[in-house]
């Protein structure tokens, strides 16, 4: 007697489809279609919404398109359906520091240290997670745990080595910084076999510039120290640097980065001259000015600014290059910048280039502020702009280290979590003695900040109109 054909199981062709269409997402994930990952896990979690994995991957692309309060979401239903999940519980964690709730995020990574600390990836999550909250010493120890249990990550060190260094010990954080060389998302050290000492030496030096146009700016400074130990000293940079560098004490030759190098005896790094040359929070070399200003094109700078007559003349910045891996934490909308016109008589007048000028554009009314774009081809004409003003107010990006490079007064709005170059809680910097720090008291909060700013500022302007009337 033949049988009757088996009924398929309504529930097991479900799981089925739902990890078919898994499987579709995380490759639509790992292939950076972010948009389709997010379509297809959702579609999992309609088959089967208790699916953990899915609402974890879903919750690591919406955090990938900074869609944190929906990543939260997806974090907080995954850990109804297993509280001790420590790829949760790590996911949640960043997800919540991204957003500013470092107490919260804390307490995710706290949890998942009680579930399994032998996770050397969460551990390390989670000394990120205390080096923003500012909890450096507790950071240092968590990355030290980390090593230990993957020694084979090379972000942990280089982590540890930016936690040295934001709280001032240069000791251990130069040589830590090198780690920089094996990071995934870096090139490879140059000449390995030709690196400079930092002894004195017959013949000529290479230095090349790297990272951002900022850290040239701030760490050419080296050229006049160094050009004392050895013949000649070769500067290789990015394009929009040589004329201005050009002109830097100790610097025999600027090489634009693509073209051809001379001949040369030995090979530095810009950022390794601090290690070799052991520099600590008091010894930085912080002479200003170190960055030469054309006398012609500071004169057009002058004509082109005429106009603006007595009044105070402020320059301003809200953004840093948009690649930059803490943009979105450094960089701010325009709109903040019109607080500074409750300051009477002042001139506000933009520095800034790029896509973001576009923002300006696009507020309304960009015709309160002065639009130097057109006028500024390269950071020669900047320099020359920035001379001309009574002060720059701006964002942590390349304009604030020429600036304090020139030796104009320079206020710098820092995020809770700074750059390492910044230091903590401190007001001033050893490396610009003009500059002047203004932190954020909570993450994400610039209101504050610029309450602090205007205040200063009315100070500045008052002194401005007394002398002017003077």
């Amino acid at each position: 007697m033949a049988k009757e054909p088996t009924k398929p199981n309504p529930r097991e062709e479900a799981t089925k489809r739902a990890k078919a269409m898994f499987a579709e997402a995380v490759r639509a994930q790992n292939d950076g279609n972010t948009e389709l990952a997010i379509e297809r896990y959702n579609k999992v979690l309609n088959i089967a919404p208790g699916y953990i994995s899915a609402l974890n991957n879903l919750g690591v692309s919406l955090r990938k398109l900074n869609k944190l309060d929906q990543a939260i979401a997806c974090y907080r239903r995954a850990l109804e359906r297993d509280p001790r999940n420590v790829q949760t519980l790590s996911n949640f964690g960043n997800a919540l520091k991204d957003a500013g709730r470092h107490a919260e995020s804390l307490d995710m990574f706290r949890r998942a240290m009680e579930a399994d600390p032998s996770d050397a990836g969460m551990v390390y999550n989670f000394g990120i997670t205390l080096k923003d909250a500012g909890l450096i010493d507790e950071s240092i120890e968590v990355f030290k745990l980390a090593q230990k249990l993957n020694p084979d990550l090379p972000d942990i060190g280089w982590d540890m080595a930016l936690s040295y260094l934001v709280k001032g010990d240069f000791e251990r954080g130069w040589p830590a910084y090198e780690t920089r060389w094996v990071l995934n998302y870096t090139p490879d050290l140059r000449f390995p076999d030709r690196q400079w000492d930092g002894k004195p030496m017959k013949g000529t030096l290479l230095l090349a510039t790297e990272q951002g146009y900022g850290d040239a700016i701030q760490f050419v400074r080296y050229a006049p120290i160094v050009r004392a130990m050895v013949d000649r000293v070769v500067l290789e940079c990015r394009e929009g640097l040589e004329t201005i560098f050009s002109g830097v004490e100790g610097i025999d030759e600027v090489i634009v980065r693509g073209n051809r190098l001379p001949d040369f005896d030995a090979f530095m790094p810009l950022l390794s001259l601090p290690r070799v040359l052991k520099t600590t929070p008091d010894t930085i070399p912080a002479n200003v000015p170190y960055l030469p200003i054309d006398p012609e094109r500071q004169q057009r700078a002058r004509q082109i600014l005429a106009p603006l007559g007595k009044r105070l003349k402020v320059g301003i910045v809200w953004g840093g290059s948009p690649g930059h891996r803490n943009d979105a934490n450094r960089s701010l909308a325009f709109e903040n910048f019109l607080e500074l016109l409750r300051v009477p008589n002042l001139a506000l007048i933009s520095l800034q280039k790029g896509e973001r000028v576009a923002e300006m554009n696009a507020s309304g009314c960009g015709a309160l502020v002065s639009n130097l774009d057109p006028v500024i081809n390269d950071f020669a004409d900047t320099a020359a702009f920035a001379a001309e003003l009574d002060l720059v107010i701006m964002c942590d990006s390349s304009v604030a280290h020429l600036a304090g490079a020139i030796g104009k007064p320079v206020w710098v709005l820092l995020p809770f979590s700074p750059d390492w170059r910044w230091l903590l809680e401190r007001s001033d910097s050893p490396w610009y003695p003009t500059m002047r720090l203004f932190r954020q008291r909570e993450p994400r909060r610039w209101d504050g900040v610029f309450r602090d700013v205007v205040a200063a500022l009315r100070e500045v302007a008052d002194v401005h109109v007394r002398k002017a009337n003077g």
